[in-house]
């Protein structure tokens, strides 16, 4: 919470008119201060976190108090998260449309849309270009990075251009894999069966102590006949 409300202090810096703003498009020094840190965090750019969360949450803070302190628009997070979700999907779907038309008219340049180079520096950032060129699956190592529903649903209104509705981020589905016995699956059943076993035993123990303890019955019976028999001859 302190370091959001540190990133959001320099707002009140552009006065209450220019932050009313807030929904315009972002700035061509916005877009830049994207391109260069993400050249340095391209695990954070492609949407994958090697290793420890919270280090990849630390970027995120300090990619977007560099954004909020360059101007208006100022937003959090999740925010910035969706403007850069939103652009890459822009950029993707702006060269599929080239590839597509670049194929139908045998090379030539028909009906092309223009990439900015600003645009093709977060293609390269992003590895478009090889997904655009079939290598949909070809991802880098990591853990998918985790998006918040405020996230899903906010709406980017600072896209320099006009965007039509964001595809889903590309992530290949993972091929099902047989479930593997854990280790701590393994210890549970194998307790399980040395309860069993020791039921098994215990049974077979509760039987034979009732049967001695009707063969004892029996002999203390026999006795006390006997006893009965001798005292009556004896009188």
């Amino acid at each position: 919470m302190l370091k959001l409300v540190s990133c959001f202090m320099s707002s009140e810096l552009f006065g209450e008119n220019e932050t009313s703003n807030m929904g315009k498009h972002k700035t061509q020094m916005k877009d830049n201060v994207f391109v260069e840190f993400m050249k340095l965090n391209q695990d954070l750019a492609r949407g994958f976190i090697k290793g420890d969360r919270t280090i990849a949450a630390d970027k995120w803070h300090a990619l977007v108090c560099k954004l909020n302190a360059a101007g208006p628009p100022i937003k959090d997070i999740a925010g910035w998260k969706k403007v850069w979700l939103d652009w890459k999907m822009h950029i993707r779907k702006k060269l599929a449309h080239n590839e597509k038309e670049g194929k139908a008219t045998g090379g030539g340049s028909y009906d092309q849309t223009v990439i900015l180079p600003i645009e093709e520096e977060v293609a390269k950032i992003c590895g478009l270009f090889e997904m655009v060129n079939g290598l949909e699956g070809a991802l880098t190592f990591g853990v998918p990075e985790e998006h918040t529903e405020a996230e899903n649903v906010s709406q980017r209104t600072e896209e320099p251009i006009q965007t039509e509705t964001p595809i889903v981020e590309e992530v290949a589905e993972p091929t099902p894999k047989r479930r593997k016995l854990g280790p701590q699956t393994s210890n549970v059943q194998s307790l399980d069966e040395v309860c069993a076993a020791q039921l098994d035993t215990m049974k077979t123990i509760a039987t034979s102590l009732q049967k001695l303890i009707t063969h004892q019955e029996e002999h203390n019976r026999q006795q006390l006949e006997h006893h009965r028999i001798i005292k009556k001859i004896e009188a």
